[in-house]
């Protein structure tokens, strides 16, 4: 849709403008969509965010037709709405960057009680080695433990469980987010193997975890 605020006005001379001004339906139709877009809770709050930049710089409401938030990462000049190609930027600088979840922090590797280091690819997993371990529980992760599913586009694929319990012949896996394709890959592999996974979704199961064979 287009954001062009001359688009379908006598004024406007763009293509989205020219087709606008000669499909009045279409024009309609664009207008309601921006409408209901930006009466989202998301979109308040994103020209809030912009309103408080300009009020900042002392340039909010002074008819100067230019926007402080749109400007790019190279610059400090300020540019008017229609040139921006930036805006992204003045917000990230204003939110900071956007954290990512401890589950997908970088690998590490984990020293076991007998000394060796086992490489973990998430904190979530080196929480769940040290609740293993403080249980007592025989654990071991190793990559040739492969169990075969078959993704939706029906291609064979093999899991690799994050975490097997030889002593219980039981698997484990941590799992802090849930795609779709994730969700069918976990229902493929337990459908097509007859293994025991028990399944750890926040850090509050992993600290509370006690082998119960019951559990799914």
């Amino acid at each position: 849709m287009a954001r062009n605020k001359l688009a379908g006005t006598k004024r406007g001379k763009s293509k989205s403008a020219r087709y606008y001004q000669s499909n009045p339906k279409a024009a309609k139709k664009r207008d309601a969509y921006n409408k209901k877009y930006h009466s989202t809770k998301s979109r308040k709050k994103y020209r809030a965010v912009l309103q408080s930049i300009n009020r900042k710089k002392g340039t909010h409401g002074n008819g100067d037709g230019l926007d402080e938030a749109h400007q790019s990462s190279k610059s400090t000049d300020t540019k008017k709405q229609k040139q921006s190609r930036n805006r992204a930027d003045k917000l990230r600088q204003y939110f900071g960057k956007k954290k990512k979840k401890k589950l997908w922090s970088k690998q590490s590797k984990y020293k076991c009680k007998d000394g060796s280091l086992v490489l973990m690819d998430s904190t979530w997993e080196v929480e769940c080695a040290k609740r293993l371990d403080e249980l007592g529980i025989r654990w071991i992760r190793n990559p040739s433990l492969k169990l075969k599913y078959t993704t939706r586009g029906r291609r064979a694929r093999n899991y690799i469980p994050d975490f097997y319990l030889p002593d219980h012949d039981v698997y484990i896996e941590v799992k802090g987010y849930w795609t779709d394709a994730a969700r069918h890959k976990m229902k493929d592999v337990q459908e097509r193997n007859p293994v025991k996974i028990i399944i750890l979704e926040s850090l509050d199961e992993i600290a509370s975890f006690t082998l119960d064979l019951e559990r799914g």
